[in-house]
């Protein structure tokens, strides 16, 4: 077969640009070019290191009558992966009676785990009330305490990591009455089977809602540095998020409570479901953070990239974009 010069040219030019534009291409850094950790997560049943989670719900903190229930959750089984509402606070809730009083709780948690994050879970739903006509009860409480724990069996968790804690509230406040809800969060390791406690600053305490109406609010942990930046996998080492959320709901003249929300509202109080101001505040698309899962871990954080890799990698595309209009006709 006869070739023209001008398809040798061609392909010769097309040859060169693309080589220059590889070398260009090769010489950026790997934006993620780090090795990669799946954690495993420590169920209730881990003959070492087991995760808890329980509650303790109190009809009135002010008094010691009636006495408190308190119950790992579930009561019996596993803790699930899906957040989930669980016994013995399952939807629609457990509701403890004093005179003509009542509380009722709701309460459960999951985890999820992939690449570079492990992290607990709450349901929508997660909260408690109190209906008190005849104001013989102080505030009711409702804590919900955990200890999730992780081994890391490959790779590497970070450098960076971030520290996760994203709550959506609902709140109905009664005429004269109040709520609040509270924090308590860690995040620990153990690194060559020694304790480390909160390798990032500790997140920790309370929004109070004292103004009767219904409100949507969101709790969110700040950015925090890590120390050490980074735990690898090895016999030994695990992560671990532990602490506390808490309710409190306190009736006057009507019925007051506070709720997790979610991307759904499954599980939600039919009060705050069905009211036109709090529908308009959880879809308000000024405040997506009304409408995320509920979640606390750990989670690596990748970089953006920076001007000078974005100027490069548009350096290269640009040197093979004209290369390719120089290339000097077939026909």
């Amino acid at each position: 077969m006869t070739r023209t010069s001008g398809s040798v040219t061609v392909k010769a030019l097309m040859r060169h640009a693309l080589a220059l534009a590889s070398v260009s291409v090769l010489a950026i850094p790997a934006l993620t070019a780090r090795g990669s950790a799946t954690p495993v997560f420590h169920n209730n049943n881990a003959t070492q290191f087991p995760s808890q989670l329980f509650g303790d719900h109190d009809i009135d903190m002010t008094s010691g009558s009636p006495p408190d229930t308190i119950s790992n959750m579930p009561a019996s089984g596993l803790i699930p992966g899906t957040a989930t509402l669980l016994t013995p606070w399952p939807s629609p809730g457990t509701t403890i009676n004093s005179g003509t009083g009542s509380s009722r709780a709701k309460g459960g948690a999951g985890h999820t785990e992939g690449s570079n994050l492990a992290k607990i879970t709450w349901p929508s739903g997660v909260g408690l009330d109190q209906t008190d006509p005849s104001h013989i009860l102080g505030p009711s409480r409702y804590q919900v305490s955990f200890n999730y724990i992780w081994d890391i069996p490959n790779g590497t968790l970070g450098p960076p990591m971030s520290g996760t804690f994203s709550i959506p509230l609902g709140i109905h406040v009664g005429t004269g009455g109040a709520a609040s809800f509270a924090w308590d969060v860690h995040w620990d390791a153990r690194i060559n089977n020694i304790a480390v406690p909160d390798v990032r600053s500790p997140f920790t305490g309370t929004r109070n809602y004292n103004t009767s109406g219904t409100f949507v609010d969101s709790v969110t942990a700040p950015a925090s540095t890590f120390t050490p930046t980074s735990i690898a996998s090895g016999n030994g080492n695990l992560i671990v998020v532990r602490g506390s959320i808490s309710f409190t709901a306190n009736n006057e003249d009507s019925r007051s409570l506070i709720e997790i929300l979610g991307s759904t509202l499954k599980d939600v109080d039919d009060t705050l479901r069905g009211d036109p101001v709090f529908f308009s505040q959880w879809q308000d698309a000024a405040h997506p953070e009304f409408r995320v899962d509920a979640n606390s871990g750990f989670e690596e954080q990748l970089p953006e990239p920076s001007s000078a890799l974005l100027a490069v990698i548009g350096s290269a595309a640009m040197l093979l974009r004209r290369r390719r209009q120089n290339v000097p006709s077939q026909v």
